[in-house]
């Protein structure tokens, strides 16, 4: 978590002192690297590893403490926003549902490797995720595609503006009226950050008119974990309803 080293930052700038229910703090790699300039590890020292806050329990104590999150606004730029910067995963409720592959073959390739492209496109054509999100008709538009985002949000009734900020796509899904990014997580995970979760997304309103969704998709050997959330305009972090979120047993045709 690195708490000695932000507990310098804090005390260097003072931002034990800032007014956070006002506006966010803003703060640089440079200014992060000038504040631990003392400490000799590289994890206390690198801007990008200091600001790796990938969960709510991986935040340094003073953020917890303080109900405190990071988000990327600009190369090498960071604000320090107070409020709920994360997305929980709930665990499917309910015992998981059989499916059987809509193809009358069998996909000897989902077998050959184990990455998440292969998981997320093995569901997508075996019509998993088309039965998930209620939707025979949808169409794959865009696949982990490298976009710069520039917007700006509310986060607690406070503007968060950001300028080109690298962000990825994941696997975009389209119907006739819905557009679904779509992400594999590693099963560990019970929460996502909010700027994996939102980002992509923000940048897909500013070209679409239809309908946003996130959907998130995590698996062991064949059972698939789903989860689908609307994101209401305009983009707020307590604007992210969970849909619903179900898991399968999926089954191909026999060989």
């Amino acid at each position: 978590m690195s708490d000695h080293a932000w507990e310098a930052i804090f005390e260097k700038y003072d931002i034990h002192n800032h007014k956070f229910g006002k506006d966010p703090f803003i703060i640089t790699a440079n200014e992060i690297k000038e504040a631990t300039t003392h400490f000799t590890a590289t994890k206390e020292r690198e801007p990008r590893i200091l600001c790796k806050h990938d969960t709510r329990e991986t935040r340094p104590t003073l953020f917890q403490e303080k109900n405190l999150f990071l988000l990327a606004i600009k190369n090498g730029t960071y604000a320090i926003v107070q409020g709920e910067g994360y997305v929980d995963i709930p665990i499917p409720e309910n015992d998981a549902e059989d499916y059987k592959s809509q193809l009358d073959f069998h996909l000897e390739t989902a077998l050959v490797s184990d990455s998440e492209m292969q998981h997320l496109d093995f569901a997508f054509a075996i019509g998993l995720i088309q039965k998930f999100v209620k939707q025979s008709k949808l169409f794959m538009t865009l696949c982990k595609q490298k976009v710069n985002l520039t917007t700006d949000f509310l986060v607690q009734n406070q503007l968060v503006q950001i300028e080109n900020v690298k962000t990825t796509l994941g696997v975009v899904y389209e119907s006739e009226n819905n557009l679904y990014n779509c992400n594999y997580w590693r099963n560990s995970e019970r929460t996502r950050h909010i700027q994996d979760f939102l980002y992509p997304v923000l940048y897909l309103q500013q070209n679409i008119s239809k309908n946003l969704f996130v959907i998130g998709i995590q698996s062991i050997s064949n059972v698939y974990k789903l989860w689908l959330w609307q994101i209401l305009s305009p983009v707020i972090t307590k604007n992210v309803k969970l849909i619903r979120t179900k898991a399968y047993i999926a089954r191909q045709s026999p060989t």
